[in-house]
């Protein structure tokens, strides 16, 4: 009896000692994943909302808002949803009907777009071909269907862009430079500047997703 009463006392101690060495282990680390808009969101043109990046984990602790995602490589996957509906553009927009309109900003790469004139999905990224060159590009996918949910995955691996739509993958642009990616704060829209439609279930999540994990979400 006094045995079995020591073994469990050692199986106690031993599991506290256990979660112990876990949280410190785990501690000031982000999670895989995070929802930056739940259910559906109503788009209207006053909206913008920034998500600290500490409120999503210890920006102190980190180098870079990604994880390693290995053997992926280093980069970001974004995940949402969207409806665009028919609309009459001179009545209803508060800015140029052609400007492009932000869905998401991580200071200025990378930034996901919307486009009324095309209906495109634009994503812009930045790279240096040198120390002293910064380029830009755009990757744009035009004639977004309308009056019906689409689905987006947009994945950033090293310097490569790849987005897929209602699983299909339309667009694999490789540039000639690793993709610099910002450690800012997180940008959703810009008052009177936004597009005009609903978005739902937009998640962010801190790696690029392999072709395998990309299926699993459709």
């Amino acid at each position: 009896m006094n045995n079995l009463l020591v073994l469990l006392c050692v199986i106690f101690f031993l599991g506290v000692l256990v979660l112990i060495f876990y949280n410190y282990l785990y501690i000031g680390r982000i999670k895989e994943r995070e929802f930056l808009i739940e259910d559906v969101l109503n788009i209207n043109q006053t909206y913008q909302e920034t998500i600290l990046l500490n409120k999503l984990f210890d920006i102190t602790s980190r180098d870079s808002i990604t994880l390693s995602g290995i053997p992926e490589g280093e980069g970001l996957t974004f995940i949402w949803n969207m409806y665009i509906p028919f609309y009459t553009p001179e009545k209803i927009w508060f800015s140029s009907y052609d400007k492009d309109k932000p869905i998401l900003r991580i200071g200025d790469s990378p930034q996901i777009l919307f486009n009324p004139r095309d209906c495109s999905i634009k994503i812009q990224v930045k790279y240096k071909s040198t120390q002293f060159t910064t380029h830009y590009p755009v990757i744009e996918l035009k004639d977004i269907p309308l009056q019906k949910w689409n689905k987006f995955i947009v994945i950033i691996k090293s310097n490569e862009v790849k987005l897929y739509m209602n699983s299909v993958i339309l667009i694999h642009k490789k540039l000639s430079n690793p993709i610099m990616i910002n450690n800012n704060d997180i940008e959703l829209g810009e008052v009177n500047n936004n597009l005009i439609g609903k978005i739902k279930d937009f998640e962010i999540i801190f790696k690029p997703l392999n072709v395998y994990e990309v299926k699993k979400e459709f």
